[in-house]
Parts: C-alpha cells; sequence; structure tokens
C-alpha cells in the first residue's frame, strides 16, 4: 500500500466539507478549521484535528456517497474498494508502518495496539506528479546506430515469437494431440445423455464421493471462488460483508505445505453451461479472476 492512494484525495476533500469523516474499525477523525466549507480542493487541510479512536467504528455512508459521485462509479464497487482499502491500512498499521493519507496527516498504531492520528506538514508539491527530468542530450550516436538497434530489436522480436511458436507446438504435439484425437472420436459415440464429472484427484475415496456426475441439464450449486487468502479474519470479515448484502457466500480452508489457505467464495445455483457467464460477470465485479468449482457430496 503506497501513501499516494488514489483514494486519499477523495478522502481529504470530504473532510474538508463535512469536518469530519469515520473509518471502518479504526475510528473518527474531527477538524476545526476556520477554513469555511467548499467544493474546491485544497492541497493540504489547516486546522486542529480531533481524533477518536474506536475499533467499532463503521464507514461513513456520506462518503460512499461522495466518492461515488465524484469518481461516477457504481456505489457498491466503491464500498467494496473502501472496504479493501481500509482493510489494508489497517494490516499496514499492525505491522508497525505508518498509514500517510496524503494532505492530513499520519495514523499509527501505539503501544496500547490503539490506532493514533498525527499532523504531518505536506508541501503542496507533494501532491504534484514528479516531474520528469529532460532527457540529456547525447552525443556521438550516428544514424547508423539508431538502425543497428532498431535491427537488433526487431530480430530479438522475431526470434520471441519463433520460441513461443516452437513450444506451442512441441506442447500440442506431444501433449494435447492424443486428447484431442480421443475427444473427436468420442463425439461419435451415441450417448445416452451429456454429462460432466468431476475427479477429485484420490483413488482413496469411498464410492460414494469417488466421482460427481452431472447432466448438462441439471441445475446444481457451484462455487465461484474469486479470493484466496492466508489470513482467516480476511476470509470471514470479507464473507460477513458480502452476506450483509445478501449474497450466498462462504469459504473454504485448505491444508497446503506452508500451511493454511482460505478460498473465498459466491455459491449460485445454475446449469453447466451458464457458468462461464456467471464466472466472467463476477470477475467484472471483483476486478479480479475468478474459478469455478463444483462441490463434491
Amino acid at each position: 500500500m503506497t501513501t499516494a492512494n488514489k483514494y486519499d484525495s477523495f478522502l481529504k476533500d470530504f473532510l474538508s466539507i463535512n469536518k469530519s469523516i469515520s473509518f471502518e474499525k479504526i475510528g473518527e477523525l474531527l477538524l476545526d478549521s476556520n477554513m469555511p466549507s467548499t467544493e474546491e480542493t485544497t492541497p493540504v487541510l489547516v486546522g486542529n484535528f480531533v481524533f477518536k479512536y474506536n475499533k467499532k467504528a463503521q464507514t461513513s455512508d456520506e462518503l460512499i456517497q461522495f466518492i461515488s459521485e465524484r469518481a461516477q462509479k457504481n456505489k457498491t464497487l466503491i464500498e467494496s474498494d473502501i472496504y479493501s482499502y481500509l482493510d489494508q491500512a489497517r494490516e499496514l498499521m499492525n505491522t508497525g508502518k505508518p498509514w500517510i493519507l496524503q494532505g492530513v496527516g499520519i495514523f499509527s498504531i501505539n503501544m496500547a495496539g490503539e490506532y493514533q492520528f498525527s499532523v504531518a506538514e505536506f508541501k503542496p508539491e507533494d501532491n504534484k506528479p514528479a516531474r520528469k527530468d529532460k532527457p540529456q542530450k547525447e552525443y556521438g550516436r550516428t544514424r547508423n546506430e539508431h538502425k543497428n538497434q532498431s535491427a537488433v530489436k526487431m530480430l530479438t522480436f522475431f526470434i520471441v515469437i519463433a520460441l513461443i511458436a516452437g513450444v506451442v507446438w512441441v506442447t500440442y504435439e506431444y501433449f494435447l494431440k492424443d486428447k484431442f484425437t480421443t475427444a473427436a472420436s468420442n463425439q461419435n459415440t451415441p450417448t445416452t445423455a451429456d454429462t460432466i464429472t468431476q475427479d477429485n484427484g484420490s483413488k482413496a475415496l469411498d464410492s460414494n464421493r469417488a466421482a460427481l456426475t452431472i447432466n448438462a441439464t441439471d441445475s446444481i450449486s457451484f462455487k465461484f471462488v474469486f479470493e484466496t487468502t492466508s489470513i482467516l479474519a480476511r476470509a470471514k470479515d470479507r464473507i460477513a460483508k458480502l452476506k450483509s448484502y445478501g449474497n450466498s457466500a462462504g469459504y473454504d480452508s485448505l491444508h497446503t505445505d506452508t500451511g493454511i489457505i482460505y478460498d473465498m467464495y459466491i455459491l449460485k445455483k445454475a446449469i453447466p453451461a451458464d457458468t462461464t457467464a456467471i464466472r466472467d460477470s463476477l470477475a467484472k465485479f471483483f476486478k479480479k479472476p475468478v474459478s469455478v468449482h463444483i462441490p463434491v457430496h
């Protein structure tokens, strides 16, 4: 998490206008300033700040609406982003590092495990994008050197393309060709019903859990996994938030060589043919890849 987040300016502007702002599980920050409330942005807020630590604090609904209108984005997406943003801020402070809110101040955690706020001095140029230095004029480089560099780049490009094509050909010839041939031959074999079978990958399972066979027209519950984390608290909070919006969500714990991980998923009932569209829709919503798992009974 960087000190200059895309939401910093929105949080600063909201505090400047409303004189108070509440952060989930962190607390409430009040601004006592002689500066009148205005829609115009200021690089740095000036005034007396009062921070009230409150681990039960909730993020202001007005803040979500404010950012949604300013950014011209869906309110639900903004709420999800702000939740993740504040979650990262708490994780940052819990590791002993400060959360710097540009133009406002610095949040950190004290020895008692409570969050605290301190005013910091910001230069106006801190909020401006860094100015790129003008490239120094290069001397002694001839036109032939530029041509040689272009030729080398072009040659490298073709070599990379040839290598990729070779890898694709080898993969198909030695690993996929037989599978495609078998699949094509199976299409000519009449079947009583189209089925989908999920192999659980274990020979030791009993006969009731060895495989799950699904007719193509069956409507069953699929798990659409949108995130994997090693932090149990993260999984619990995220799923609880989704459930509060009426989503059928949950998480599975998996034991790996490096420890326990948690797969967070949305449970949706559908026929197999519809899973791709649902997966793509959820991927757009969560802004991250989504995988489809078939529950084993």
